[in-house]
């Protein structure tokens, strides 16, 4: 498992928007703002939009908004959003990886899901409000 571009631009875009319709965010403004790249970012903000975590209003003076406030929002929870399927053990992912999988006995499949569900049980504790904090204090 490894935190790829997907949850760290997620991340960084998420932190520039507030909880409300007031305040809204475009996303040429965060791009520009966090240094990132649109058409990513438009695609990452679809499959967050989709899961009720942002929403936008259209138009010239619209934008994006959270729907959560930031302090429900984990790092975990953004992960599952945006990657694909973080938390999967490799050999119940992909078949190509099967043939290097010791499917019949698998000693290994408890304990990797162990770890990935302790890894996930400490990205839930952390949410988008503790990261603007940090962010605010440096």
């Amino acid at each position: 498992m490894q935190l790829t571009t997907k949850t760290e631009y997620s991340v960084r875009a998420l932190v520039t928007l507030k909880e409300s319709r007031d305040s809204l965010r475009s996303i040429n403004e965060i791009c520009t703002m966090q240094n990132l790249p649109k058409k990513y970012v438009e695609q990452l903000f679809r499959k967050l939009k989709k899961d009720l975590v942002i929403n936008s209003v259209p138009g010239s003076k619209g934008g994006y908004y959270l729907m959560m406030p930031a302090h429900e929002i984990t790092l975990g929870f953004i992960m599952e959003i945006v990657e694909n399927h973080p938390y999967e053990v490799s050999c119940e992912r992909s078949k190509i990886e099967l043939e290097y999988c010791q499917i019949e006995n698998c000693q290994y499949r408890h304990l990797w899901h162990e770890v990935y569900s302790n890894i996930k049980n400490y990205l839930n504790t952390i949410t988008l409000q503790d990261i603007k904090n940090r962010i605010d204090k440096e």
